[in-house]
């Protein structure tokens, strides 16, 4: 057994972005878009993000108490920066929790759909054979075409696309830590409005229009 044994099998994309821990909200641009089953089975989307630009803060009272008061385990109040490499994964674990694993897993779906498509859904039909409702949005059999076909390959058809990512600080019910809970929309708009103003320069996804 040599010192890199296994090395044939393991990943060629590096070690792990870490994943979203500081409240906060931020332009993000998608570099990779997963989905799978977990160790224990359970399936999950991820989405691996490059920050783009921070759009605002977002700390409460109520963190910033719960610092003050655990400052060995005091959460980090600036958002994560420009540059930064981070990623969300959401599992979807049966109980009470379900439907907001499953609701988080359509945001980051649709948000990468929606700036892909710059929000003309007609488009949908012809790259994923799905079809987009203003009403009602997507159909279970919709959404789940579009996980598998936004994680095909290595999950980087989609990149370039962006996201508002909203960080929202939240201090556990038995008060034994903190936690945030993510937010996701296109970031489309958010982004013209910067290029416009001179405060980001042109993103890939909105030069390719």
């Amino acid at each position: 057994m040599g010192l890199f044994s296994g090395i044939s099998s393991a990943s060629k994309f590096g070690g792990r972005s870490p994943f979203i821990s500081r409240p906060g909200t931020t332009l993000c641009e998608l570099i990779r878009f997963r989905s799978g089953e977990n160790r224990a089975g359970r399936p999950f989307v991820q989405v691996d993000l490059k920050v783009l630009a921070i759009l605002g803060t977002c700390v409460t009272s109520e963190i910033q108490v719960w610092n003050e008061q655990n400052p060995d385990k005091a959460m980090k109040l600036q958002p994560h920066a420009p540059g930064d490499l981070i990623a969300n994964r959401t599992a979807v674990a049966a109980g009470d929790l379900r439907a907001t694993h499953l609701g988080e897993i359509r945001a980051m779906t649709e948000s990468a759909v929606e700036s892909l498509v710059d929000g003309d859904f007609d488009q949908l039909e012809d790259a994923f054979g799905v079809k987009y409702d203003p009403d009602t949005g997507f159909g279970d059999e919709d959404l789940e075409a579009l996980i598998e076909g936004l994680s095909s390959g290595d999950g980087t058809d989609a990149a370039g696309a962006l996201f508002v990512v909203t960080s929202d600080p939240r201090v556990k019910v038995n008060k034994s830590g903190v936690y945030v809970v993510n937010g996701f929309m296109s970031g489309n708009a958010a982004a013209k409005e910067m290029v416009a103003n001179g405060d980001l320069a042109t993103p890939r996804i909105l030069r390719e229009e």
